[in-house]
């Protein structure tokens, strides 16, 4: 019979030439694929754009905060133009000309000041290392996302297809048994039973197709895509090996190496508020170079002049009513805050490692169950459509041999792509998502 013929090409989920030719169709109308969807999402990002701009803005913090060390140099031009009235014979003859300019050149040099820049300089060079953590971190972390987005995506369209072949072959079915059925030759209850098969078939299908325009309205988010994009769904292949899943620990992780710079900077940040209640000492050096009435005649005294400065400061608060000293503690406490959010911090990191080791161990084993599983149910029906064509096993029988064998190969495509989102998540852990660009 034909109709058992579809049921067993469907079943066993291959392509027939129809889905092939859907297939390239839809890659002609500019569907994009996962690699293509990942460049995409790095180079629009906002999220991503941000953090750059975060560790751009460090970069200039830290030139500027070592740059404290050399001197600067300053040009200072001043023109005046000043009148003055009175009795004086010299301001009445007018000998005291209203205009004056001034021209100087000066260098100064900050030489000590207690240790202050050089900590702010540290400070700052940690920071941009914190920078470019957090931007390593979103950067896998988003590539990680699209990937898993990508997988889920995939997984939702296969399972459609399936839901679409299940639906395809029950009512072929179900237009077989309805014109028999009015001929007297099947039971109100066969008719009946697939009735209420298709309907339930159609339902899944709608959930199925609602699952994805779901993970399709995430993956645009995270892609930061214009609706009008598609996307080209991975195929599961039969025989396809397990992903390879590599070797990753907690302590390989950004979060962890974030963790220990964010507790270095606060310990300094600690060390800067104690300081502060040492006795300061500054050193500071300047020289200048001034050339008066630099525009038009010069009158007497205005010959060019030079100034050297040396200055020696010490500081140092005698009291200020324990502001200081409620600053360090301050301080102190903001560091025991600040340890105490890397330390559970850590424990989650090392918490989500654990988890993904057990599930990537279950998952693993699920998977090689389900192989055995889907071969078996596939051989199964085939057995079953067989000895129907013999009229050896009831009708309901032979419909649920073909459900199992539908559901075998769901649970089967379903747990392969699990396995590459667990394969994305351990390379994002081991500081290596950029391998999924490959």
């Amino acid at each position: 019979m034909a109709w058992i013929l579809i049921l067993m090409t469907y079943s066993l989920g291959r392509l027939g030439a129809t889905d092939t030719d859907q297939l390239s169709a839809q890659r002609n109308t500019g569907q994009i694929s996962l690699n293509e969807s990942l460049h995409r999402s790095l180079d629009h990002s906002p999220a991503l754009s941000t953090l750059k701009i975060n560790h751009q803005n460090a970069l200039l913090k830290e030139k500027n905060a070592w740059r404290v060390f050399a001197p600067t140099v300053d040009v200072q031009a001043l023109h005046q133009y000043s009148q003055t009235g009175g009795t004086d014979p010299l301001l009445a003859s007018g000998s005291v000309p209203p205009w004056y300019a001034q021209l100087g050149l000066s260098v100064t040099e900050n030489l000590y000041d207690n240790g202050e820049s050089l900590r702010q300089a540290q400070m700052a060079s940690l920071s941009v290392r914190i920078e470019e953590l957090n931007l390593r971190r979103g950067r896998g972390k988003l590539i990680t996302d699209v990937a898993k987005a990508f997988y889920e995506y995939s997984s939702a369209a296969e399972d459609l297809q399936t839901q679409q072949k299940q639906l395809a072959a029950l009512k072929v079915q179900f237009n077989s048994i309805e014109r028999r059925y009015m001929q007297g030759l099947r039971s109100n209850r066969d008719y009946m039973q697939i009735k209420a098969q298709v309907k339930s078939s159609e339902i899944s299908r709608i959930n199925s197709e609602s699952h994805l325009q779901e993970i399709r309205s995430q993956l645009l988010n995270l892609s930061g895509e214009p609706n009008s994009v598609e996307f080209e769904a991975l195929k599961s292949k039969e025989n396809e090996e397990l992903p390879v899943i590599p070797e990753f620990h907690a302590e390989d992780s950004v979060d962890y190496q974030l963790a220990d710079l964010q507790d270095r900077l606060a310990e300094m940040k600690t060390q800067t508020a104690r300081r502060n209640r040492w006795p300061r000492l500054s050193i500071k050096g300047s020289y200048s170079y001034n050339l008066p009435q630099y525009l038009g005649p010069a009158a007497p005294g205005n010959d060019p002049f030079w100034n050297l400065q040396a200055q020696i400061i010490l500081d140092y608060r005698l009291w200020d009513w324990g502001i200081q000293a409620r600053e360090v503690e301050l301080a102190d406490n903001q560091v025991r805050v600040d340890q105490n959010s890397q330390s559970q911090s850590r424990l989650d990191t090392l918490k989500n490692v654990r988890n993904l080791k057990e599930n990537i161990q279950a998952l693993q084993e699920s998977f090689r169950l389900s192989l055995v599983i889907a071969e078996t149910q596939a051989s199964a029906f085939a057995s079953m459509a067989r000895s129907y064509r013999e009229g050896k096993v009831t009708y309901l029988e032979m419909m649920t041999a073909l459900k199992d064998n539908f559901s075998s190969q769901q649970q089967l495509t379903s747990l392969r792509f699990n396995l590459l989102k667990a394969q994305a998540d351990a390379l994002y852990f081991k500081g290596a998502a950029d391998e999924l660009l490959r």
